[in-house]
């Protein structure tokens, strides 16, 4: 996990460099519905759709192949924040 929380700590400056953040970062408790369940997931926000693809498909500094390792899965879901309950709160 060491290696992994290293890897989240140098990917940040990318992240944010195209107009992103991390919205939220938490580690699942409990999945239905899935084999394998994450050891986390994070929430990221982009100014605009193609801030995220710019980011995507910016190469990565080499030295961040090895960190990299660590990440045993990268799902990315695009969509955009919707409002109907009357709040935007998480957990």
């Amino acid at each position: 996990m060491v290696q992994f929380e290293a890897y989240e700590r140098a990917v940040k400056p990318l992240i944010e460099a195209h107009g992103g953040a991390f919205a939220r970062v938490f580690r699942p408790s409990l999945t239905i519905g899935m084999e394998d369940a994450p050891d986390e997931v994070h929430v990221l926000t982009f100014g605009r759709e193609s801030d995220l693809q710019n980011y995507l498909q910016t190469p990565k500094p080499p030295e961040l192949d090895t960190l990299r390792e660590s990440v045993k899965q990268t799902i990315v879901i695009g969509g955009n924040e919707i409002d109907y309950l009357g709040t935007n709160a998480i957990g």
